[in-house]
């Protein structure tokens, strides 16, 4: 459990660091892809979920549930703003990908004030529960294809960016940041399905303790991932020139 809570800190300390980095550069440059990558990462992952987890463990009632339910609208805000950047980068152009956005918002939001409402209207934790189990595995449902969407997004961009480098078009770090970015979509998906399982088993994947293992252990990958993306070291960058640059040179000969 001690792990468990270690690698939690650790993505949520790394999910705050890179939302209040994106949001910096956001407020330099006016960009909204920025902006809402910043507000994801410091709404859900960095404080939205944290404070849920932290809040089913607090007995005292009177400070427990503003928590969950702060947690609860930090979380949906967050993903909310995930599944737009998702399309602002991926497909701006895209009718459906807006409606997707829209729609999935819009269960996000009901999933939300559903699983709140159980919260609030029943002290008893399984009780709670019992009462929320469809909007819970609704909003799981809608997390498992957003991250599935982006990650996948996250692919196709990295193949084809992976042909623009071919021709001098593209650059090695940008184009190892989509097939990053792409990984962190995956790991995320996986993660979503053990918290699924749990679920159609009827265990509360919230307070389940293989359930916020895996989710740790899911943050941790999530967190080098993210670092990388977003602030490489210097030499994981020379790296990638190097082996961009010898790939350049067989290409040649």
């Amino acid at each position: 459990m001690l792990i468990a809570v270690l690698c939690l800190l650790a993505y949520t300390l790394a999910s705050c660091v890179v939302g209040v980095r994106m949001l910096a550069s956001a407020r330099r440059s006016r960009g909204v892809p920025e902006l809402l990558v910043g507000l994801t990462y410091l709404c859900a992952p960095g404080l939205g979920y944290p404070m849920g987890i932290i809040s089913d463990q607090i007995p005292n009632r009177a400070l427990a549930l503003p928590m969950n339910i702060v947690g609860e609208i930090l979380l949906v805000s967050g993903l909310s703003c995930y599944l737009f950047f998702t399309v602002r980068v991926f497909r701006p152009d895209a009718s459906w990908a807006k409606w997707c956005a829209r729609l999935g918002t819009a269960a996000l939001v009901y999933a939300g004030v559903a699983i709140e409402w159980a919260v609030i209207t029943y002290p008893d934790p399984e009780v709670a529960f019992s009462h929320s189990e469809a909007p819970l595995a609704l909003l799981l449902v809608v997390l498992l294809v957003t991250f599935g969407w982006t990650g996948l997004e996250g692919l196709r961009y990295w193949r084809m960016m992976r042909k623009r480098m071919a021709f001098g078009l593209a650059g090695p770090v940008v184009t190892n940041r989509f097939l990053l970015w792409g990984l962190n979509g995956l790991v995320s998906v996986t993660w979503i399905t053990c918290a699924v399982t749990l679920l159609a088993i009827g265990e509360n994947p919230g307070t389940h303790p293989f359930g916020i293992a895996v989710v740790s252990a899911g943050g941790v990958g999530n967190t080098v991932l993210l670092l990388l993306i977003f602030m490489p070291p210097a030499a994981y960058v020379r790296w990638l020139e190097r082996w961009a640059a010898r790939g350049a040179a067989l290409a040649v000969v």
